[in-house]
């Protein structure tokens, strides 16, 4: 049976960095209504373990963005008054304003979301040493904004891909979007020799902040703490064009954890996408998850013990805390995950290969956490865990020769 490879990956970021203290101070400002709402949120933002984030636009634009009166679509442009921080920064009313529009906010999507999607891919296509004009396939993931023409078709015309590239939207999917754009393309792949897949990762999490603070929304404003902005994308092929540090994609799999559709949601609301992590959340994949995927990597011949490299999506402390209690994993292990969660926050998709990346480089350098000196010679395998709406977990299983 023939296999597919990642020949390559790239990762992006907006240009603007957003610290969590700025990040804190900013919520305060525009959605905490009294000192207790403003100590709550202090101990939220703490707690998410985010050290900064990166965002498409300054994030002082959002105190415009809670303007009265509110701001019209001729703000909505590159340069616009929506998309830079305000000299002097405007004093607002605490919860006056839900801030933009969905429609306003899908806007801002459409205007810069191509940008850093642009970037990774053309990264992902330099390093695989496939030329553009050998993309065959187009695979885009996102699940933070809506356009049509959209991303792939940008893509296309910005990286002087055939006209003829075929492509897979995969949308509204949720942070475990990059295991279905890699199932998408490993099947393009596996169907025809003669296909290289682009697949492409982009989210601006960061439009979809909120900015009122309901009695019952503890759940949906825990987003504002942890979300950024970035894009990953790699190439994915049947000819392996005999890289050294070429990924086997061995296998993908998913299970539905068993009524868990209330715990993690991503509704349409008027002013955004509602993002809602329920408090049991952790509990359900404690539950679940260690025996799911023990019979699944053993009727690979596997066992978890095989796992070199643990990418492991960090939805938010208490998803990696549920995945580490259940799985039984180590600080060390997980220690890539939580760097990247430190480093740039969630970005939803894109985040799991910007884990695989750092692993990328790690073996590389042969200084990989989790490889010992006796698996050194033999086969390194690489697991990438992420979870989305449904609840829904889904795992790719990547090997390595050494």
């Amino acid at each position: 049976m023939s296999s597919s490879y990642i020949l390559a990956t790239g990762t992006a970021v907006p240009p603007n960095v957003m610290s969590q203290s700025a990040a804190l101070e900013m919520f305060q400002d525009l959605a905490c209504v009294d000192d207790r709402q403003r100590r709550l949120a202090k101990v939220l933002f703490d707690r998410a373990k985010v050290k900064k984030r990166f965002t498409f636009v300054p994030h002082q634009s959002a105190y415009r963005w809670c303007s009265d009166p509110p701001p019209g679509v001729h703000q909505v442009a590159h340069g616009g008054p929506l998309t830079t921080a305000p000299d002097p920064i405007p004093v607002v009313v605490p919860g006056s304003s839900p801030g933009l529009s969905t429609g306003l906010r899908m806007r801002l999507y459409d205007l810069y979301a191509a940008d850093i999607a642009i970037e990774s891919a053309t990264q992902a296509i330099q390093s695989s040493g496939v030329a553009p004009s050998e993309i065959t396939h187009l695979v885009t993931v996102s699940c933070t904004g809506f356009a049509s023409p959209g991303v792939d078709v940008r893509l296309i015309k910005s990286l002087g891909l055939p006209a003829t590239t075929q492509r897979v939207n995969i949308g509204f999917m949720g942070c475990h979007g990059a295991v279905n754009g890699v199932r998408a393309a490993t099947s393009v792949a596996l169907a025809d020799p003669a296909a290289t897949v682009l697949v492409c990762c982009v989210e601006l999490c960061s439009l979809h902040c909120r900015f009122q603070w309901g009695k019952d929304d503890n759940e949906k404003i825990i987003g504002n703490a942890l979300f950024g902005d970035g894009s990953a994308s790699l190439i994915v092929s049947s000819n392996q064009r005999h890289h050294q540090d070429n990924w086997e994609i061995v296998h993908t799999g998913s299970v539905l954890i068993e009524d868990s559709e209330s715990e993690l949601r991503w509704d349409i609301g008027d002013h955004g996408f509602e993002m809602i992590l329920n408090s049991d959340i952790g509990g359900r994949i404690e539950s679940a998850l260690a025996d799911w995927l023990s019979q699944w990597l053993s009727d690979l011949g596997l066992g978890f013990d095989a796992i070199d490299c643990w990418a492991v999506h960090p939805g938010g402390p208490k998803i990696i805390s549920a995945v580490q209690e259940s799985l039984k994993l180590t600080d060390q292990q997980l220690a890539t995950s939580m760097d990247v969660l430190n480093r740039y926050g969630n970005m939803s998709s894109p985040t799991v290969l910007f884990i695989l990346e750092e692993f990328r480089k790690n073996l590389q350098s042969a200084s990989a956490d989790a490889v010992t000196s006796e698996q050194a010679n033999g086969p390194r395998y690489a697991l990438m865990i992420a979870f989305g709406p449904g609840m829904v977990a889904e795992v790719a299983l990547l090997k390595r020769n050494a």
